[in-house]
C-alpha cells in the first residue's frame, strides 16, 4: 500500500510540474523581449518571468530602450525590469469577446499572446466561425488556415467579434486519455490497501 501510493504520488507530482520543468531558466535574446513588450504596448496585462524564476503579473505602465515597468497587481507602483533579466513574457489574456465595436488592440494582442500554430476559433462580423491554426499575422490582420481547408483566410482584427484557443480533438483525446489512466492508477492503488 505504501509502495504504490508513493508510485502515485510520484507520478502526479510528475504529471502536475510537467510544463514548469522544461520552461528555460536563461534570459531570452533583450531584442526579442523588447520588441514583444512595444508590439504589446502600455496598458497591456502581462504575465512575466525573470531569470531569477520570480514570475508576476501586472500591466505595461512605460517602455524605453533599456527597461520597461510593469505595474503589477499585487505591489504598490511600478517595477522597472530590464530587458535581458526576461525569460518569459505573454499576453495574460488568451480570449477576447467584443462588446459592440471590436477593439482592435486588444484583438491584436490576443493573437500576439496565442502565437503562430496556435489552433483558434475567430467568429467575425458577419457570424462565421472559423476553426483552425494561426499562420501569419501583422498590424492590421491575421492570417488562420481553416481546419479541413488548403486556402487561408485573412480576417482583419477589426472583424473579430470573439477569438480563444480552440483545442483540437488529438488534445481532448490525449487529456481524457491521461485523467483516465490517472483514474485507474487510484483506483489500483486504493484496491491494494483495501
Amino acid at each position: 500500500m505504501k509502495r504504490s501510493t508513493a508510485v502515485l504520488l510520484a507520478a502526479c507530482l510528475v504529471i502536475c510540474n510537467w510544463p514548469t520543468t522544461l520552461s528555460a531558466a536563461t534570459p531570452q535574446n533583450p531584442a526579442v523581449s523588447k520588441h514583444h513588450v512595444e508590439f504589446l504596448g502600455v496598458g497591456a496585462v502581462v504575465e512575466v518571468r525573470l531569470a531569477t524564476g520570480e514570475k508576476f503579473r501586472g500591466s505595461i505602465s512605460a517602455i524605453d530602450t533599456e527597461n520597461f515597468d510593469v505595474l503589477s497587481t499585487r505591489e504598490r507602483g511600478a517595477r522597472r525590469i530590464a530587458y535581458d533579466q526576461v525569460t518569459e513574457l505573454k499576453f495574460a489574456k488568451s480570449k477576447y469577446r467584443s462588446s459592440g465595436a471590436p477593439n482592435v488592440q486588444e484583438v491584436r494582442r490576443v493573437v500576439a499572446g496565442l502565437g503562430v500554430g496556435e489552433h483558434v476559433a475567430a467568429k467575425v462580423a458577419s457570424a462565421t466561425t472559423f476553426r483552425g491554426h494561426i499562420q501569419a499575422s501583422d498590424e492590421a490582420r491575421f492570417v488562420i488556415l481553416p481546419d479541413g481547408q488548403s486556402t487561408p483566410v485573412e480576417i482583419a482584427y477589426s472583424d473579430v467579434q470573439a477569438l480563444g484557443p480552440n483545442p483540437s480533438t488529438a488534445v481532448i483525446i490525449a487529456i481524457t486519455a491521461a485523467v483516465t489512466v490517472l483514474g485507474v492508477m487510484i483506483i489500483a492503488a486504493l484496491a491494494q490497501g483495501i
